[in-house]
């Protein structure tokens, strides 16, 4: 790990506080501003402080890097404040997960040299919309999803499935991680969407079944790097009852597909980076592809302006495999230079060592209190007696000591903790690959029985209807 400089100050912005643990490697952290709270994010505040969202409302949502533009009220500012008067710093910078307008504005505010290793918000907000992208795309004349822009309340169902088929994709101009986005395969779902989003703009898609692909990289000013691209898990029925919930991703699997096709995702992804850069986009991007298993067509989704939530895995596969890490070339951009140990700096498509991680979500239709739940830490499956057993603690997959150990963390659920309906209960990582292969997207039989078996262990009740309206509402 890189020593600290009690010189320079260094925080951690971002949903998750075991991201932080990943990262260290490359960029040593003193605090920490998130969102979850958990087994491993207690563990983690006994050697540096801690902000949570979720400790001081008591309560989880689906955090994603929206919820970071409401950190710096008086709670958080004044957190950040007590750390700053503890550490007396030279200078500080926020490493981030996503930027937010009001941490820039609290940038301005104080009396000391402050670096936001971040995309600013407005680049960010402005890439970030999916009706803005989908007209980009045209004009960058990349292969786009049939497609049209409405305003969703005066749709027709009768009309819309006449143009574009039985299943039909509904996705609002602003939504993180599958949220916002709608699969429609009935006039119920249609009126459903309809009723809770009737003077939305939309963008209305037909549905073409594909391979999620997800490629990360950096863009500087002459160059850009890509890293090995994963394959998304989206939906699975282990994680999750949403058909585009983002579950995890999985960067072994991702060398089953042709080297063709991959090149196909490169020369696009390629195409969107010259643009990108012509904004003025310099740092870490993230860009999710949907292969057409028929045509063999890689159609952009979406432009995610910042970390993604593979990161931090992707991170401690570089350091596993002594690779030069793509947020150390990230920080590169922002800072001139950052004090990464000495590895490997030639790009690769694929991983030695490879690895993956699962989400497992809240699969209630309501909120729920957890009675009790697992610990975080490092685990392996007994097939003998068919149950998951405890080793040691850690965060990342570099605690594991074999290929057959896998680590829970992210925010592991404590007694009394109350979960949102869709809401993460927990991350699981593996050495494994975890999909049967490329094209079904289905976890393959091993890490379903992982799964299930640590699902069995956190016990819910739902809460009482009293408590719900009295305590709690979705995001």
């Amino acid at each position: 790990m890189v020593e600290s400089s009690a010189k320079m100050l260094t925080i951690w912005l971002g949903t998750r506080a075991v991201d932080a643990i990943s990262l260290e490697t490359i960029l040593p952290i003193d605090l920490i501003i998130g969102c979850d709270y958990g087994s491993d994010v207690i563990e983690i505040e006994k050697s540096k402080p801690i902000f949570s969202i979720e400790k001081k409302e008591g309560v989880r949502h689906s955090w994603n890097n929206f919820h970071l533009n409401y950190f710096f009220d008086d709670n958080a500012t004044l957190f950040l404040m007590q750390q700053l008067e503890k550490y007396k710093p030279e200078h500080i910078q926020f490493l981030c997960y996503s930027s937010s307008i009001l941490l820039e504005k609290l940038i301005y505010t104080l009396k000391l040299p402050a670096n936001n290793i971040s995309i600013s918000s407005g680049l960010k907000n402005k890439f970030d919309d999916k009706i803005m992208l989908n007209q980009w795309q045209k004009w960058l004349r990349l292969p786009v999803i049939p497609s049209s822009i409405e305003l969703l309340g005066s749709l027709d169902y009768s009309t819309t499935k006449e143009k574009y088929g039985n299943n039909v994709v509904i996705k609002l101009p602003i939504g993180s991680a599958g949220g916002k986005v709608y699969f429609v395969e009935s006039k119920d779902g249609f009126d459903n969407i309809q009723s809770r989003h009737p003077s939305s703009s939309v963008l209305i898609q037909k549905y073409i079944p594909g391979i999620p692909i997800n490629l990360q990289g950096v863009i500087t000013k002459d160059s850009v790097f890509w890293a090995p691209p994963s394959i998304q898990v989206i939906g699975s029925a282990e994680c999750t009852l949403n058909k585009f919930e983002w579950c995890g991703n999985d960067f072994h699997t991702i060398q089953y597909l042709s080297q063709e096709n991959l090149s196909a995702v490169i020369t696009s992804a390629n195409v969107i980076v010259t643009e990108l850069r012509r904004h003025g986009y310099l740092g870490i991007i993230g860009l999710d592809f949907l292969l057409d298993t028929v045509s063999h067509i890689p159609y952009l989704l979406e432009i995610n302006p910042r970390f993604q939530g593979s990161t931090a895995l992707l991170s401690q596969l570089e350091f596993i495999n002594n690779l030069y890490p793509l947020v150390a070339r990230h920080i590169k951009v922002f800072n001139g230079y950052c004090p990464s140990p000495k590895t490997s700096s030639n790009e690769r498509m694929y991983l030695d060592t490879n690895g993956s991680q699962v989400i497992l979500h809240n699969k209630n239709s309501v909120p729920v209190k957890v009675v009790s739940s697992l610990s975080f830490g490092v685990y392996f499956f007994d097939y003998k007696n068919k149950r998951v057993v405890y080793k040691r603690k850690g965060y990342t997959l570099r605690d594991c000591m074999s290929k057959e150990e896998f680590v829970i963390s992210g925010g592991v659920p404590v007694s009394n903790q109350v979960i949102m309906p869709g809401s993460p209960m927990l991350w699981v990582q593996f050495f494994d690959d975890i999909l049967n292969d490329p094209t079904t997207g289905q976890l393959n039989s091993h890490i379903k029985e992982i799964c299930e078996k640590i699902s069995e262990m956190i016990v819910v009740s739902p809460l009482e209807k009293s408590d719900q309206n009295r305590e709690y509402k979705n995001d």
